[in-house]
């Protein structure tokens, strides 16, 4: 293969060098909102829980001084929507989980990618970086050559 040819074909390896860093930033910037996005969606939840919590406690204060009946059936429908409310945070919460693993899996495949892109670009340059040094000791060679050829025919 000629030198031309080699050094084109690095280039090309390189332009895919520079892709698979470029979609690993990509990807590593999704791993951080979809991070973010399960954050906020537990703290969703977390908040969601705690006004449960002053809910029935505010019920249990109720209860001592004495409830009618439709004041405990409001107090326990209340207490049922947000059970309802929390079994939706907490499915929100789980289904941005699994998507925070698939970006994470996904980063990771390109992190390969690049390093492969990578490894396979510098093997390449020191490919051509050969190829160059013995090309340019042939022409040394052959100059020398030249050079000793013609102090041999001016000599005669």
């Amino acid at each position: 293969m000629k030198t031309k040819t080699l050094q084109s074909l690095q280039s090309l390896r390189v332009l895919r060098e520079q892709r698979a860093t470029t979609a690993l930033v990509a990807q590593q910037q999704r791993v951080r909102e979809t991070g973010s996005e399960r954050d906020q969606a537990k703290e969703r939840l977390r908040q969601h829980r705690e006004s449960i919590a002053h809910e029935a406690e505010a019920i249990y204060a109720a209860l001592e001084g004495g409830l009618s009946v439709a004041n405990w059936q409001a107090a326990q429908a209340r207490l049922q929507d947000l059970a309802e409310g929390q079994d939706v945070l907490e499915e929100q919460v789980g289904e941005v989980s699994h998507k925070l693993q698939a970006e994470e899996l996904l980063r990771d495949a390109c992190q390969r990618e690049r390093l492969m892109r990578q490894r396979q670009s510098e093997a390449w340059q020191t490919l051509v970086e050969r190829r160059e040094r013995m090309e340019q000791g042939m022409r040394e060679t052959r100059e020398e050559s030249d050079l000793a050829r013609s102090a041999v025919g001016s000599g005669s």
